[in-house]
């Protein structure tokens, strides 16, 4: 069951990053929350190619994540899912 709290918390998620403030991109699929990897905001990037070859998730998600007790796992090279410890 998807928590509304969450991604409405998720949702809100003011970053400053590359060209100024940004929020995810949050897409609710298969009881899963789910951030895009591929909206041009460059929150999460799989291959690495912009930021030194390894898969990398912004700090302020994995924050987030931390804070509410989940952590993020690639769904697929387009986008992380959060989960709960």
């Amino acid at each position: 069951m998807i928590n509304r709290k969450i991604i409405n918390k998720l949702q809100a998620l003011e970053i400053d990053w590359v060209e100024g403030i940004c929020t995810p991109t949050v897409i609710e699929g298969d009881g899963k929350v789910l951030v895009s990897a591929e909206d041009g905001k460059c929150l999460a990037d799989y291959y690495g190619e912009f930021l030194g070859g390894y898969p990398w998730i912004h700090p302020d998600l994995k924050e987030f994540a931390e804070k509410h007790g989940m952590f993020w796992e690639w769904q697929n090279p387009g986008c992380i899912s959060l989960h709960i410890k």
